[in-house]
């Protein structure tokens, strides 16, 4: 018998189950009558998620509800907020465009460095092979001692300057 029951519970159960599920208007009235709601107790919770940097507006008119003029006071905050990020910003910015500016200025100062050495490279190569065609012009007129102390002092003054010339860089 007790078998019997716990079958005839569980089928009375599945058939108000699917009865409910055909029409979920039945459930509201049964939860609205007396002897139900005696016993029975509903929770409902409710999560709202918002991102930004105001309340919604339904929460902004109850901050009015609590603090004199909240509403307002929010909005102000809001915008000196929002005017603070803008002037961090702007000094972000301009910071980046005085170094970007230096930056320019050093590789200016940069590029004119090399034109300088390589200019005095391209005159070494000027002097070094002019000496050598008067050393050789000397030697084939039968003075040797003339063209090689021409050119011995030619290439001492050339490596003499280029040694002086990486020692005042360091």
């Amino acid at each position: 018998m007790n078998k019997e029951t716990n079958h005839l519970e569980e089928s009375q159960e599945q058939e108000l189950i699917e009865t409910v599920a055909k029409d979920p208007k039945l459930l509201e009235k049964l939860v609205q009558t007396p002897e139900v709601a005696g016993v029975l107790s509903i929770m409902v919770q409710q999560q709202i998620s918002h991102s930004g940097p105001l309340p919604m507006a339904s929460e902004v008119a109850k901050y009015n509800e609590v603090i004199p003029d909240g509403a307002n006071r929010i909005m102000m905050m809001a915008e000196k907020e929002q005017d603070a990020n803008h002037a961090d910003r702007r000094k972000q910015l301009e910071q980046r465009d005085q170094e970007l500016a230096q930056n320019d200025v050093r590789l200016k100062q940069g590029q004119d460095e090399i034109d300088v050495i390589k200019r005095g490279q391209w005159i070494s190569l000027a002097v070094i092979t002019l000496f050598t065609a008067l050393s050789a012009l000397l030697a084939i007129l039968g003075d040797t001692t003339s063209a090689a102390l021409l050119m011995g002092a030619g290439l001492v003054g050339i490596v003499t300057a280029l040694i002086y010339g990486k020692r005042n860089k360091e």
